[in-house]
């Protein structure tokens, strides 16, 4: 409601999941439980974007959904199940969506190559990221999230300690 009224341009939500703790649920309750829960969250995602996609845009033949960029994305992950139970993951994914985004894309895997980090899963693939130095292939990081959003968005020039480039082929046109 507040992106359609324009009383905003911007909206976080937080999904704190059925028991206010979160998703950090894969060591005692096990991976079905987690599962539920996950396919709940997806779900209302879903349908917030067809609800954004439903509604008309700025624009004749637009969307609020072609005006918004939609980013959903976890603090972890979990390895895979070896057990009833599980360990956080080093790499996590991010969902980009909406304006300015090349549709119908994954970017990016884990490594299975890689030896296991004790119970931390395997460690992400090197993907193409432009930096400001030039082309790289590495594992991305958080910063290269970020950098990425804001160049959908239009702001470049922005540098984040640590480093940071943009993830080829997220933003539309790259």
């Amino acid at each position: 409601k507040l992106l359609k009224s324009e009383v905003t341009t911007s909206v976080a939500v937080e999904c704190l999941g059925a028991n206010r703790f979160g998703f950090d649920m894969g060591h005692s309750v096990g991976h079905e439980v987690e599962f539920v829960h996950c396919r709940g969250a997806f779900d209302l995602i879903g349908r917030f974007l067809g609800e954004m996609k439903a509604t008309p845009g700025r624009a004749a033949g637009r969307s609020l959904l072609d005006d918004t960029l939609v980013l959903v994305l976890s603090d972890f992950s979990r390895t895979w199940p070896s057990a009833p139970t599980c360990d956080h993951w080093p790499t996590t994914s991010v969902i980009f969506a909406g304006g300015g985004i090349n549709p119908n894309r994954m970017i990016g895997t884990y490594d299975v190559a890689s030896k296991p980090v004790g119970l931390q899963g395997y460690l992400g693939a090197p993907i193409a990221i432009q930096e400001s130095s030039g082309l790289a292939h590495r594992v991305p990081r958080s910063a290269d999230i970020v950098t990425t959003a804001l160049a959908v968005l239009g702001v470049s020039g922005i540098r984040i300690p640590g480093g940071n480039g943009e993830i080829i082929g997220v933003r539309a046109g790259t």
